[in-house]
């Protein structure tokens, strides 16, 4: 390609676009194209806007503006052409040619980032709720999809000093609710497992709660605010009453 067909093509634009909209296109001394993350996306076209181009010859099969004056060469990733071939208007200069460069999406990378986010959706929808009462927790949950047939729970008391799990129930339930009575003050960790017709884990969602002793930490908090006062009395230099 010489500066005089150079400087024609430079005379136009390149734009590359697919059903999802823009994608990345670079020109320099060949044409390079960027297929989207997502690799299942198709409708990928070429857009080329220059007036001083007759036609783009791909793979064999001649483009022309549209009405629009756009050349649009349609462009498969799966199916890549070597060249674009372009033929100017009126001889102006001898047809050149574009060797094209396609950059493929990493579909290994796109599959992992697609199971993490469908997984945190099944996660959202299966909304695990726990709340305490007078030696109980209680904990709420919802199936995460239609191929949800069995649901595990596991209950377990949690130590915080050692980080030791002990397991108080493991049991099939296929409600949405479970309750466990007669708790001891301490931290505490649910688990739901929920599987499908076959057997596959298809989810597994956990929560840990405390179970406090309400009444004697609102009399701590009290008694705390109160001698915080006789302090500040104190220290102002007034008589206090004793309790």
């Amino acid at each position: 390609m010489d500066n005089y067909q150079i400087n024609l093509l430079n005379k136009g634009t390149f734009d590359f676009e697919s059903e999802a909209g823009k994608e990345k296109i670079i020109i320099n001394e060949k044409c390079i194209v960027y297929q989207n993350e997502n690799y299942k996306i198709s409708g990928y076209k070429i857009l080329i806007n220059n007036t001083a181009v007759e036609y783009v010859t791909y793979s064999d099969k001649k483009y022309s503006s549209n009405k629009d004056k756009i050349i649009e060469i349609k462009f498969d990733f799966d199916n890549v052409g070597k060249e674009l071939v372009f033929t100017f208007k009126n001889g102006v200069a001898d047809d050149c040619s574009l060797p094209i460069e396609a950059v493929l999406a990493n579909r290994e990378s796109f599959d992992m980032k697609e199971a993490e986010k469908n997984y945190y959706k099944l996660v959202n929808q299966v909304a695990l709720v726990l709340n305490t009462g007078n030696s109980l927790i209680n904990a709420c949950w919802k199936k995460a999809d239609e191929t949800i047939t069995k649901s595990i729970v596991k209950f377990y008391y949690y130590d915080d000093r050692t980080k030791i799990e002990y397991l108080i129930e493991e049991s099939e339930n296929n409600s949405e609710f479970k309750s466990f009575c007669g708790l001891a003050y301490g931290r505490y960790k649910f688990i739901i497992e929920q599987y499908d017709s076959k057997n596959n884990l298809v989810v597994s969602v956990s929560g840990i709660i405390s179970l406090k002793n309400e009444i004697a930490d609102l009399k701590s908090s009290l008694e705390n605010s109160l001698n915080g006062v006789k302090d500040q009395v104190k220290a102002s230099g007034r008589h206090t009453v004793s309790w």
